[in-house]
């Protein structure tokens, strides 16, 4: 479901939101029972992988430590702290991009929403989803705001003179004519 029956509740009280409240709540939504199962169900499922993957492990460094391969088993720890740390930091970098995408977004349907915008909507109930869906009801959709590309700064272009490119040009072309002549 989309929205929560607090977020509904909200979109009522508003005159422009009412008509979408009316239809969430009349509408027909696949079970959140559903998805529990099978989420719950990939939940043990990976439970039981990682037992099996612990058990294999903690089976290999007995056997380690029965032939007092010591050495090997430090390395093997500080090999998996380091890829624990790497991948602490790129999921820590991911979430801060996240982070900085909705509160961007939220401010920019804040924006285009102007009077519109209901302080309830700053609440946690609201996703951002949530708050999409109901710009796009009041026809105010907002879109993602992308930075330009950067600009080529290729060097031999711009110390070029006009004369010296257009030849460059036209040598270009010439030899991509011959090529495919003679191919």
């Amino acid at each position: 479901m989309l929205f929560t029956p607090e977020e509904i509740a909200v979109l009522e009280k508003d005159p422009t939101t009412a008509p979408l409240a009316k239809k969430l709540k009349e509408g027909v939504f696949i079970p959140k029972e559903r998805f529990d199962e099978v989420n719950n169900a990939k939940k043990v499922a990976e439970d039981a992988l990682r037992a099996i993957n612990d058990a294999k492990a903690a089976e290999e460094a007995e056997i380690a430590k029965k032939k007092g391969d010591f050495e090997k088993l430090t390395a093997e720890q500080a090999k998996k702290q380091k890829e624990l740390e790497d991948s602490l930091k790129s999921e820590k970098a991911v979430a801060d991009q996240f982070r900085t995408f909705v509160a961007d977004k939220k401010k920019a349907i804040k924006e285009a929403l102007g009077e519109a915008y209901l302080p309830e909507y700053d609440s946690d109930s609201f996703s951002l989803a949530s708050l999409e869906k109901v710009a796009e009801f009041q026809g105010k959709a907002v879109g993602t705001v992308t930075k330009p590309a950067k600009q080529s700064t290729d060097k031999k272009i711009f110390e070029q003179s006009p004369e010296e490119f257009k030849k460059t040009q036209a040598d270009a072309l010439a030899g991509k004519l011959l090529e495919k002549k003679y191919d």
